[in-house]
Order: structure tokens, then sequence, then C-alpha cells
């Protein structure tokens, strides 16, 4: 338990420091998915549906590989999308993603938003292999 002001201080400014960088953009990742993975073909698939707290769910079923999470928020974070909450889970080879997201107010996606999310996240995660 850290109880000391000084520092909580210390922490507070140096996490304060990196969120409120403009290029704190992490590094992407360059390692090959492993031999055993890419003998397996999964083809990217993008779904939106959406619950009952008023928020786009999106599901995402491709093949797993090292990355595939940082080029989704990539491109989530370019559209200006919020994610609230995401359930991660790699079954073998494949990766069986949801996300509950909304816009910038906090409001579910409309269908030319989705559509224009599902096209960029195919075009990024099918050409990242």
């Amino acid at each position: 338990i850290i109880d000391q002001p000084d520092r909580i201080a210390q922490i507070e400014f140096g996490v304060s420091k990196v969120l409120n960088r403009s290029d704190a953009l992490p590094k992407a990742v360059t390692r090959q998915a492993p031999r055993q993975v890419r003998m397996f073909v999964t083809p990217t698939r993008i779904d939106f549906s959406h619950d009952a707290r008023g928020r786009t769910l999106m599901e995402l079923l491709a093949a797993d590989r090292p990355g595939l999470l940082f080029e989704v928020g990539k491109v989530l974070l370019e559209a200006g999308i919020a994610v609230h909450t995401a359930k991660i889970m790699t079954i073998g080879e494949r990766a069986e993603d949801v996300f509950s997201i909304s816009n910038a107010e906090g409001q579910p996606l409309d269908e030319s938003v989705c559509s224009q999310l599902r096209d960029r996240l195919l075009e990024t995660l099918d050409d990242v292999k």
C-alpha cells in the first residue's frame, strides 16, 4: 500500500504526463504469429448489435496473432470510438472478442458508422498477416 503523500503525488504526475501526451500511441507489434497458428485460416468477421444499456456491441472473430488488439484499438481510437468494456477470448488460433462501444458522446453507433468501422477494421486486420 502506498500511503506517502509525496509518492502518491509522483505517481499521479507520471500517469497524468503519459495520458496527456498526444503522441502516446504504443509501438506496433512486429513479431510474427507462431507457425502453428499460421497454418489455420480464420476469416475475419465483425458483427454489431445494441445492448440494453444503449451501447453498441461489436463482436470480432479473427485469426489470433501478435498485435491483433493493438490494430483493433488503433482503428477505434482513430475513429473516435469510446470503449466501455472488452471481453477478450482466445480459443486455439481464433480470437473471439466482444467490445461495448459508443461514440464520443456516449451514444450507440448508427448503422453507417458501424459499416465504416467494419470496413476499416477488415481492411486493417486482413492486411496485417
